[in-house]
């Protein structure tokens, strides 16, 4: 008897509300053929696919890589690509997928779609899963209305979430074991003044709102000027009065954060591609990467 593969896929209306998300399970997360065989089936044969895989969003993998539970953030149109993919289904026992889309009928644009996965990403750095996206993901260059209203619209959806999907918590830190650490630059170069929580189980750094970062964001690789242009353009980082000795402005954290790693807080903040080396231990005076939090 061929097996019923729609069982596997639940389909979630958020009623008053442009949206729904689609869930996608699987209960043998090291059968590649299954896994295939479910996804092909949500995609092309039951009656909501046309409001996900040929609409805008965004999704969520979970998986075990390494041997740990993990979640990965991506593009709802790249889904099919990377989950039909022979390779990685080999290194990734993929568990469950959530899909989301809005159900309007002028669907998401792509600026708007890069700020639903940035929000997305930042939910789940803000909660105790482990996120596998290697590289951070800014958010949208569009208007701060349009920001907005795409935050807005997923706040709406992840009522439906908290407490039935892991990594959706409300939580405002990650989880596990920290270490206070500290960071203050004050020349001529440029000022910024922090003082974070590093979490060495993750990796992960909490960023406390007041932080002042350095107002200069060009002299580091690309992919970080474009999380603090992204943190700039929606108002995370405000522009400040000058500090310090040389009256340099800077950039305040206008809420609390939490950067994916210590090279991403480290030149967010300075403004130059150190990482642990420039951060003290709070209490003892300790370079971070001379303690033994950085080898944990």
């Amino acid at each position: 008897m061929a097996t019923d593969y729609t069982t596997y896929v639940t389909y979630h209306d958020i009623k008053g509300l442009d949206g729904h998300f689609l869930e996608i399970e699987f209960p043998n997360s090291s059968d590649v053929d299954e896994i295939k065989s479910i996804l092909t089936t949500a995609s092309k044969e039951l009656k909501h696919h046309s409001s996900f895989f040929n609409r805008s969003g965004a999704y969520v993998y979970y998986l075990e890589h390494d041997g740990k539970d993990k979640v990965y953030v991506g593009q709802a149109s790249q889904l099919e690509s990377r989950a039909l993919n022979k390779n990685r289904l080999s290194n990734e026992k993929v568990r469950k997928v959530l899909l989301f889309s809005n159900t309007r009928a002028d669907q998401f644009d792509e600026s708007e779609i890069q700020h639903l996965e940035y929000t997305i990403l930042r939910e789940l750095n803000n909660s105790d899963a482990i996120v596998k996206n290697v590289q951070s993901v800014s958010g949208s260059i569009t208007t701060e209305a349009r920001r907005n209203a795409v935050r807005d619209w997923f706040e709406n959806v992840k009522k439906q979430l908290v407490g039935k999907f892991d990594g959706f918590t409300n939580r405002t830190k990650p989880l596990g074991k920290s270490v206070k650490i500290w960071l203050v630059r004050d020349n001529s170069t440029h000022y910024c003044k922090a003082e974070a929580e590093f979490f060495y189980e993750t990796g992960r750094v909490w960023i406390p709102k007041g932080t002042i970062a350095s107002h200069r964001r060009w002299q580091v690789p690309r992919t970080y000027q474009k999380v603090k242009t992204g943190m700039i353009n929606s108002k995370e980082l405000i522009e400040t009065k000058p500090h310090g000795k040389f009256g340099h402005p800077g950039y305040e954290f206008g809420e609390d954060r939490v950067l994916m790693n210590i090279s991403e807080a480290t030149t967010i903040i300075l403004n130059a591609p150190q990482g642990a080396n420039a951060w003290r231990i709070v209490g003892s005076n300790e370079i971070l990467q001379n303690s033994p939090y950085w080898y944990k």
